[in-house]
């Protein structure tokens, strides 16, 4: 027998063929020691998956790739009735290095801690009609690290997955809200590249802000500030304007957000970006500049891009057979509106961008900074009258589950671990950027990649309304004409025209995939799913008439 030995991240590894079985072993301590079974690595394999089969619907997850004999079995199920194979790795350079003995199929992916995060798009790329579950195999010693956590990532992007069937709805009436506004909105590509050379500021709301805003009050006329919609009340209370304010939540609740703030007045700042499932009652009410951008996910070849339901068909209706590049425009996302933001302003080709406020850990065991509209909510709250902050911040954390972890300055904070999975966002973004990203939050969790921020002093101050205007002086809105044809559709059909539409294929799809899944296709719940299709109907009938209004330039009422 011939070994092939190849050194990797976590260790040296030999493997090859004996007596016609695969075999690696691991170096420990000067010997090759086998991470599968010394007599017979496929009959080990064989007992794992006595009582499974995968079958359309299935996933099977494999940890460690060294359990080459259980995938080829799998491989063979997933030959005869379907099903979808995952196989991480923790050691990047195992995996490629035994890539060659991979039986070679689309529905096999590997994984590894380089490409984690294309895990989020392959999950959201199944069919969620036909998801029936998943099962995770462990073969003896092929699989040590990372353990834990890649089961959490796991769980949370199938969580995902559900997850977005209780939102479709909502997604689709507030995109199809949107199309009203579209006369005088502008699509997002149209900050791309308008920032060459000039630097940015990302302001979030972690529980430091407050201690930064005498900083960004600083670089206020020299930066770029861009904000999430949380922060922008800290902002202006502190009487700091920023530049550009990002929203991206469908739910009603993200207007308190703007509640008793300045809206925006036409041709100055602040600039607002928002997704086109964000809550159409911030938008409507918007005055000032108004952007809309899709939140788009891409598979690492670029093949397969996902958007957000109803997303697809204003797109459609307003550009129709145009190129992705001369639509809206795609943001991609970690999961958090700074995420989003951040890649914003990654394709606005700033020359270097500056985090704040991104603590990413509950400092001072708080939820967000004080000056937020939780903040104000709670302390108004009469039930809350006899609760300090402390305590109702207290009593959110332990409704968490929290971890520890070492701070900035060196002490123990709690985290979690969502807030663990935007700093690895992060963290992957930064390294792939090819400007400088600095870290300038004062608490809160270290981040992996950022340079530590140093004042280089103040740049000269800019013109950034006049880089904008200069981008998007040849942008024309001329697409009224298809606002008109859409508003008249929802006005003067009939019910049972709406219901053809191509958006109305994601309305009352979780009710159906439950009747999928448990097997009961019965008249009552297709008579159940098509009264919450009418209703939903019925819904965008008496919505109308404030659209055209919105159209019309009517200002919604605060």
């Amino acid at each position: 027998m011939s070994h092939t030995e190849v050194q990797g991240n976590l260790a040296r590894y030999q493997y090859g063929h004996e007596d016609g079985h695969f075999q690696i072993s691991v170096c420990h301590e000067k010997a090759f020691i086998p991470m599968l079974s010394l007599r017979n690595p496929a009959r080990e394999a064989e007992r794992l998956l006595a009582n499974f089969e995968l079958k359309k619907g299935y996933i099977a997850i494999v940890l460690g790739i060294a359990a080459l004999p259980l995938v080829d079995i799998l491989t063979e199920m997933q030959k005869k009735s379907g099903g979808f194979i995952i196989v991480y790795e923790a050691d990047p350079v195992l995996a490629r290095s035994l890539s060659v003995f991979m039986q070679k199929s689309e529905l096999i992916k590997v994984i590894t801690t380089e490409n984690l995060h294309t895990l989020g798009p392959i999950i959201e790329s199944l069919q969620v009609e036909h998801f029936l579950g998943y099962r995770i195999f462990k073969l003896g010693s092929s699989f040590k690290l990372a353990e834990n956590d890649y089961r959490d990532l796991l769980a949370s992007r199938i969580s995902d997955l559900f997850t977005r069937l209780e939102f479709e709805s909502t997604w689709i009436y507030n995109s199809l809200s949107q199309v009203a506004l579209l006369s005088r909105a502008r699509p997002a590509r149209l900050l791309f590249h308008s920032m060459k050379g000039k630097h940015a500021l990302v302001v979030s709301s972690g529980p430091s802000l407050r201690k930064s805003l005498p900083f960004i009050r600083k670089k206020s006329r020299s930066m770029f500030i861009a904000c999430v919609d949380s922060a922008y009340r800290v902002l202006v209370r502190a009487g700091i304007h920023p530049h550009l304010v990002i929203t991206l939540d469908s739910q009603p609740f993200t207007m308190r957000h703007f509640h008793g703030l300045p809206m925006g007045s036409p041709d100055s700042f602040p600039i607002l970006y928002s997704d086109l499932v964000a809550n159409p009652q911030v938008t409507m009410r918007w005055q000032g500049p108004l952007y809309f951008g899709v939140t788009a996910q891409y598979s690492d070849d670029f093949k397969t891009r996902v958007i957000t339901p109803g997303c697809d068909f204003v797109e459609e209706l307003v550009f129709a057979d145009a190129p992705l590049d001369a639509r809206f425009g795609d943001v991609q996302s970690g999961g958090s509106v700074a995420t989003s933001l951040f890649d914003l302003l990654r394709q606005m080709s700033f020359k270097s961008i500056t985090l704040v406020g991104q603590d990413l850990a509950y400092t001072w065991r708080e939820i967000h900074t004080m000056g937020t509209h939780h903040a104000d909510l709670w302390l108004s709250k009469s039930t809350n009258r006899l609760s300090s902050l402390e305590q109702i911040n207290q009593a959110v954390l332990q409704k968490r589950h929290t971890r520890l972890e070492k701070s900035k300055t060196g002490s123990l904070i709690h985290s979690d671990y969502v807030l663990s999975l935007y700093r690895d966002w992060f963290s992957d973004a930064i390294a792939a950027v090819p400007f400088d990203v600095y870290d300038a939050t004062l608490e809160g969790l270290p981040m992996p990649a950022a340079k530590p921020y140093h004042d280089l002093g103040l740049p000269p101050e800019v013109d950034f309304n006049g880089l904008l205007e200069k981008n998007s002086e040849s942008y024309t809105r001329d697409i009224n004409e298809k606002i008109e044809k859409f508003l008249s559709l929802i006005e003067n059909s009939t019910e049972e025209q709406v219901l053809g539409q191509g958006f109305m294929r994601y309305i009352a799809r979780k009710l159906l995939i439950q009747s999928l899944r448990t097997g009961e296709s019965s008249p009552e719940v297709q008579e159940r799913a098509r009264a919450e299709k009418l209703d939903f109907v019925k819904k965008l009938k008496k919505a109308v008439a404030v659209w055209r209004g919105v159209y019309q330039g009517q200002v919604v009422n605060q």
